[in-house]
C-alpha cells in the first residue's frame, strides 16, 4: 500500500481570504398555539382573582394595606382641579399618537342600540371612556367629550331621548379590595344623541367619603311609563330620577337602603326587580311600593347548607311578558347558586338550573367549580324576545361563557336544556374568523330593535343576529384593552401584554395598521423584542411562565427549562422579565470551538501543487495560513464574529479508498479555532420564588439553560420590576415590598457555577439599594453615556430612576446617580416635586430620555407627566389622543437612528385605551456635560465592527462637537461606492453610525467619517 503525506497550502475564492465556518443544527421544542391558554394549565389558578390581587399591590393605600375609595377620589378631584388653576403649566407639546389595538376591544359592562336607529349604539368600557356607532357596531369612534371619568359601568336612553351614563361598579371590587375597575364619578347626561356630556346636577362621589352615594351605580333603566323617568341603583338604594331635576326623588315605599346589585323594569314600566345583596324586591304597581320576595319565611333561593350567602344577583324581565322574571344568582364565593325563574312577577320561583355544588357541577357550571370561580366579576342573564305565557322559554346567561337555556311551549323545564352558544378562542392567524367567537368573561347584553343581540365582554362587543347560533366580533377602533406592558422593535411594532385580551402583536402589515393578532394568549404581562434580531420576541404569562419567537410571531415555545428550574414558576399573577443586548461586549469570556465541515458549500479550494490519489489510500493535510480572517456565525446567536488566526490552522484531512471499486472520501476533524463570542445577550425572568437569568435567549439549538442567582423575599413579597444596567453588568429588580435589590458582576460572571446563587464559585454581589413605602413598579436606567462596554471603563451609568405605586406617602419617582456603586439604601432621593394634593398618587412607570436624563416622563393613574429638570417640577403631558387614563408601561427606543426607524420614539401602554406612541423627544437637546464635551476630540478615532463586514457593519467613533456628520465609502482605487448624506449628530462619547455592505463586491474598503473640518478614515473587508 502507498501511503503518503502531502502538505499544501489552500487559498479560499469564496468571500476573498476569509473562511465560513458553521456548527451543529437547531431543534425547537414544541410549539406553541398562539391562542387562548387557561389559568388552568397553571398551578394556582385564580381567575380574575389573581389580577385583583395585583391590582391591589400597586393601588392600595400604604398604611390600611386595602383599596380605599377616598383615595382614587381626592387624587382624581385634585387632578382635574390643578389642571384649571395650573392651566399655562400644562406640557402641550408631548402629543400622543394611539396605535390601537383597532380590532381587540377591553372590558365592556353597558352597551346601548338607540331604540328608534337600529343602526346607533353607545357603548363604554370600564376604563376606556364612552364610544358611539352609527354603522350597527361595524366601527366605533371615541366621544371626546366625555373624559370626565373612564370608568362606565351602565348606560340608558329614556323615553323623551336624554341618554344617561352611570360610572362605577361593585363588581370590579374596588372597596377596600383587590380592584380592577375604578371608582365611579357620578351620574352623566347628553340630551344630543351623545355629542356631548355634562353631569348631572351634584350627583357626583363625596371626594371624602369611602361610602359616597356615587362613587357605584351598577344599573340605571329607563321608565316605560314616564319619558322622564330614570330608575337608578346607587351605592345607597334604588332612587327615581325626573330628568332635569336637581335632586333624586325619595325612596320607594318598601325598598331599604344598600348598595343595588342589578336592576330589570318591564317594557311598560309596570314591573321592576332589584336586589340589594341578597334581599330581593319587585313592585308591580310601577314602582310606588316594593315587597321583598326573598324573606325568611319565603321560599326562594332555599339555602342549601351553613354560610350559603348570596353574591351579585343579576336579573331579566321577558320584553313580551311583564310577569316572566329570570334571576342568576352566584355564591358569595363565585360558584353558581342557581338560576331561577318566575311567571308570576316573583310570588313563585322554580330551579332551572342548580347550583354548580349539588353534585350536578358536570352538567352546568357557568362561572367553573374552582374556590375562584368568577360569578361575582361576570354574570349576565337575559329573556329572549319572545317568550310568552305559553310556558315557551329561550334564556341567554353568561359567565365565563355563553348559554341558552331553551324550552319548548308547554314543556317541563329542565337543566339539561342548558347548552354553551360560544367558542372562548378565536381563530389561528391565517384562519378564517371562528363564527362562534364570543370571548371569555361575559357582563352585558343588549337587544336591539331588529331582536340582534349584543353581548359585551372582556374581550369587547359581539353580535349575533341568530339568537346566538353564530356570533361576529364588532371591535373595529374600539380601543379599550388594558395594557400591563410594551416591547417595540426598531421599525415601531408593538407587543404587548393585557388583562384577558393575551399578547396581542401589533404588526402594522395589516390592511388596518391598528390592528392586531394573538402572540400568546391568557393574561400577558411583560414583553421584550430584540433590537439587534426583532424576529426574537418574547411574551409571558401568569405564575413565571415565559414564551419565545424566533420566527417574528410565528413557532412560539416556551424558553428553555425555567420551568423545572423555578419548580414551577412561582405563584405570583405578573410574571416579570428583562432582555440585555450587547453586539460588542469586549468583557465577554465566551468562545466558539469552530472546525472545517466538509461539505460547506461557502468553501472551495485551490492547491497550490499537485498532488496523487491512489486506490490505496492517501491523507491530505490542507492549512489556513497565520493571518487568514475568518468568520464564523453562532446558531446559539444570529451573530456573526471574526478571527484573524494567529497560527496556521490545519483544514481538512482526507481518506481515500477503494472499496468494491467505488471511490470514498472520509472526512477527519482537524484544527480548530476559537472565535470571542462579543455579541452578549441576557433575559432575567424575576419570579416570587427567585430571579432566575439565562445567557443563551436567543438559542435555537438544544434547550436553554437557566440559572437562579437568587431566593424569593418570602410570603408575600413578590418581584414587581426588573432591568439590567446599560452595561449588563448589574440587574436591579423591584419588589412589592418597596425594595430594590442590584445584582452586580454578570460581567465577570459567565458559567453555570458562577451564575447560581447556593455554589461556592457564585460571582454575584447582591445589595439592598432602597426601601421604599409601596411598591416598585418600575425601573429606568440612564442610557445617555451608552454602553460602557470598553474594558476598564467602569458602568456605562450610574443614574437609575424608579417609580412608586400604591396611595399614600410620597416620593412617588425617586432618582439615584451612584445606583451602580451604591453599598446601602440611602442614594435615592425625591424627583416627583408636584403639589401636595397629588404627591400620594401612584405612579406606574417612568423614562428617561436617551440623550437627555433630565427630561422624565412618568405613568401615573390620570395619565402621564413631564418633567424636563430632573423631576424639580412636573406638568401634566396627555395631549393628542391621550388622556387621563393609567399608564402601567412607558419605555423609550434607545437604539441610536442609524439602527432604527423609531430612535427616540417613546410608547405607553395604558390600562384601558390601548397603545400610544410620541415622537416629542427625537428632537429635544442632549444636556450633555460641557466639561465632558471640551475632554473629547472633534473627531475621534473610528473603530468598524464586525471586520470583516458580511451584511451590516457599524463604525463608532467620539464626537467633540455638534453639528453636521455623513459617512463615504470608497474602493481602493479610490471611487465613491456608497455615501450617506450629512445628518445632524449631538457631541458625545461612542457615538456610531451603522452602514449596509450587503451589495458590495468582496474586498477591502475605505470608510470615511466627516465632522465639520475634521476627517477620520479606517478600513474594512467585505466578505460573503
Amino acid at each position: 500500500m502507498k501511503f503518503r503525506i502531502l502538505l499544501f497550502s489552500i487559498t479560499t475564492i469564496a468571500i476573498g481570504a476569509a473562511a465560513w465556518f458553521s456548527y451543529n443544527g437547531c431543534c425547537n421544542d414544541g410549539n406553541l398555539a398562539n391562542a387562548y391558554i387557561p389559568r388552568s394549565q397553571f398551578q394556582s389558578a385564580q381567575g380574575i382573582k389573581g389580577a385583583f390581587e395585583y391590582y391591589k399591590t400597586i393601588k392600595s393605600n400604604i398604611y390600611t394595606g386595602e383599596i380605599e375609595s377616598e383615595d382614587y377620589l381626592q387624587a382624581k378631584n385634585a387632578v382635574k382641579t390643578l389642571e384649571k388653576t395650573q392651566g399655562s403649566a400644562k406640557n402641550t407639546d408631548v402629543n400622543w399618537a394611539s396605535m390601537g389595538p383597532t380590532n381587540i376591544g377591553g372590558r365592556t359592562r353597558a352597551i346601548l342600540p338607540f331604540p328608534n336607529d337600529v343602526n346607533t349604539l353607545i357603548t363604554g368600557g370600564v376604563s376606556g371612556g364612552l364610544f358611539k356607532s352609527t354603522n350597527a357596531g361595524q366601527s366605533w369612534n371615541r366621544i371626546q367629550t366625555f373624559d370626565d371619568n373612564l370608568c362606565v359601568s351602565t348606560i340608558a336612553m329614556i323615553g323623551n331621548g336624554a341618554i344617561y351614563v352611570g360610572t362605577g361598579n361593585s363588581r370590579e371590587n374596588i372597596i377596600g379590595n383587590e380592584s380592577s375597575g375604578f371608582m365611579g364619578g357620578g351620574l352623566f347626561v347628553s340630551t344630543d344623541q351623545g355629542e356631548n356630556w355634562s353631569l348631572v346636577s351634584d350627583f357626583a362621589p363625596n371626594y371624602f367619603n369611602a361610602g359616597s352615594q356615587w362613587a357605584v351605580t351598577n344599573k340605571i333603566v329607563a321608565d316605560g311609563s314616564n319619558p322622564n323617568r330614570l330608575w337608578i341603583g346607587t351605592n345607597f338604594g334604588l332612587f327615581p330620577y325626573i330628568h332635569e331635576s336637581a335632586d333624586l326623588e325619595p325612596m320607594p315605599t318598601g325598598a331599604t337602603p344598600g348598595r343595588v346589585e342589578d336592576l330589570a323594569i318591564s317594557s311598560d314600566g309596570q314591573n321592576i326587580i332589584f336586589a340589594i345583596s341578597e334581599r330581593v324586591y319587585v313592585s308591580t304597581d310601577f314602582g310606588a311600593n316594593f315587597v321583598r320576595t326573598n324573606g325568611p319565611n319565603q321560599n326562594i333561593f332555599p339555602p342549601i347548607g351553613n354560610n350559603d350567602f348570596i353574591g351579585s344577583i343579576s336579573f331579566s324581565i321577558s320584553p313580551d311578558n311583564k310577569d316572566f322574571m329570570v334571576a342568576s344568582v352566584p355564591k358569595q364565593n363565585g360558584t353558581l347558586r342557581g338560576i331561577y325563574a318566575t311567571e308570576n312577577a316573583g310570588q313563585n320561583w322554580y330551579v332551572i338550573a342548580p347550583s354548580s355544588n349539588d353534585g350536578q357541577s358536570a352538567i352546568f357550571s357557568p362561572f367553573s367549580t374552582s374556590i375562584s370561580a368568577q360569578g361575582n366579576y361576570d354574570n349576565m342573564i337575559t329573556v329572549a324576545p319572545g317568550t310568552s305565557a305559553n310556558g315557551s322559554m329561550e334564556v341567554v346567561m353568561g359567565g365565563i361563557k355563553l348559554y341558552k337555556y331553551t324550552l319548548p311551549e308547554n314543556s317541563t323545564p329542565g337543566i339539561s336544556l342548558w347548552e354553551n352558544i360560544n367558542a372562548n378562542f378565536a381563530s389561528s392567524p391565517g384562519q378564517a374568523p371562528s363564527p362562534f367567537y364570543v370571548h371569555s368573561d361575559i357582563h352585558a347584553y343588549a337587544w336591539d330593535a331588529n331582536g340582534r343581540l349584543y353581548i359585551g365582554c372582556d374581550g369587547g362587543i359581539f353580535r349575533s343576529n341568530d339568537r346566538g347560533a353564530t356570533w361576529v366580533s364588532l371591535n373595529n377602533n374600539y380601543v379599550t384593552t388594558q395594557y400591563y406592558a410594551i416591547a417595540f422593535t426598531p421599525t415601531g411594532q408593538v407587543l404587548g401584554g393585557t388583562q384577558d385580551n393575551g399578547t396581542p402583536w401589533l404588526s402594522l402589515n395589516a390592511a388596518n395598521p391598528g390592528d392586531a393578532i394573538q402572540f400568546t394568549g391568557g393574561d400577558g404581562f411583560t414583553t421584550e423584542i430584540s433590537q439587534v434580531f426583532p424576529n426574537y420576541m418574547f411574551s409571558t404569562l401568569y405564575f413565571g411562565s415565559v414564551f419565545r419567537s424566533a420566527l417574528g410571531g410565528e413557532g412560539v415555545t416556551s424558553v428553555g427549562d425555567l420551568f423545572e428550574v423555578s419548580q414551577g414558576g412561582g405563584n405570583d399573577f405578573n410574571t416579570d422579565i428583562a432582555l440585555h443586548e450587547n453586539e460588542n461586549n469586549e468583557f465577554s469570556t465566551v468562545y466558539i470551538d469552530y472546525f472545517p465541515v466538509e461539505d460547506d458549500p461557502n468553501i472551495q479550494f485551490l492547491p497550490d501543487g499537485g498532488y496523487e490519489l491512489t486506490s490505496s489510500g492517501d491523507t491530505i493535510i490542507g492549512k489556513v495560513p497565520a493571518g487568514t480572517q475568518i468568520i464564523v456565525t453562532a446558531n446559539d446567536s444570529p451573530y456573526e464574529f471574526s478571527k484573524v488566526l494567529t497560527e496556521d490552522l490545519n483544514y481538512y484531512s482526507y481518506f481515500v479508498r477503494t472499496v468494491d471499486g467505488e471511490e470514498f472520501i472520509y472526512h477527519n476533524i482537524g484544527d480548530t479555532a476559537k472565535v470571542q463570542e462579543l455579541s452578549q445577550f441576557m433575559l432575567a425572568a424575576a419570579l416570587s420564588n427567585g430571579v432566575y437569568v439565562t445567557r443563551k435567549p436567543l438559542k435555537t439549538n438544544g434547550q436553554i439553560k437557566w440559572y437562579k442567582i437568587a431566593q424569593g423575599q418570602g410570603s408575600g413579597v413578590i418581584p414587581s420590576s426588573v432591568e439590567f444596567s446599560p452595561d449588563g453588568d448589574h440587574l436591579y429588580v423591584g419588589f412589592t415590598n418597596g425594595k430594590l435589590v442590584r445584582f452586580s458582576g454578570f460581567n465577570s460572571a459567565w458559567t453555570k457555577e458562577q451564575l447560581t446563587f447556593n455554589f461556592p464559585t457564585f460571582g454575584l454581589t447582591t445589595t439592598e439599594i432602597l426601601n421604599a413605602p409601596g411598591t416598585i413598579t418600575d425601573i429606568e436606567v440612564d442610557y445617555s453615556q451608552g454602553q460602557g462596554t470598553i474594558a476598564g471603563n467602569g458602568p456605562a451609568s450610574e443614574r437609575v430612576a424608579v417609580s412608586i405605586g400604591n396611595y399614600g406617602g410620597s416620593g412617588k419617582i425617586r432618582i439615584s446617580d451612584n445606583a451602580a456603586t451604591a453599598t446601602g439604601a440611602f442614594s435615592f432621593t425625591n424627583a416627583w416635586n408636584v403639589d401636595a394634593s397629588i404627591e400620594g398618587m401612584p405612579c406606574y412607570s417612568v423614562v428617561m430620555d436617551k440623550n437627555n436624563p433630565n427630561v422624565i416622563l412618568a405613568g401615573t393613574e390620570f395619565g402621564i407627566y413631564y418633567s424636563d429638570n430632573s423631576g424639580a417640577s412636573w406638568s401634566p403631558a396627555n395631549n393628542g389622543d391621550m388622556n387621563r387614563v393609567p399608564v402601567f408601561d412607558l419605555r423609550q427606543q434607545k437604539k441610536e437612528a442609524w439602527k432604527v426607524q423609531n430612535s427616540g420614539v417613546v410608547y405607553a401602554g395604558s390600562h384601558g385605551r390601548g397603545v400610544f406612541r410620541s415622537d416629542y423627544l427625537l428632537n429635544l437637546n442632549t444636556g450633555i456635560d460641557d466639561n465632558k464635551i471640551a475632554d473629547l476630540p472633534a473627531l475621534g478615532k473610528l473603530k468598524i465592527f464586525p471586520n470583516p463586514v458580511t451584511n451590516n457593519g457599524t463604525v463608532q467613533f467620539d464626537l467633540g462637537v455638534s453639528g453636521d456628520v455623513s459617512m463615504n465609502i470608497y474602493s481602493l482605487d479610490g471611487r465613491l461606492v456608497e455615501s450617506r448624506s450629512a445628518q445632524r449628530m449631538e457631541p458625545g462619547q461612542k457615538k456610531e453610525l451603522r452602514f449596509n455592505a450587503a451589495d458590495l463586491a468582496q474586498g477591502t474598503y475605505l470608510l470615511q467619517i466627516k465632522a465639520g473640518n475634521t476627517v477620520q478614515t479606517s478600513k474594512f473587508v467585505k466578505t460573503r
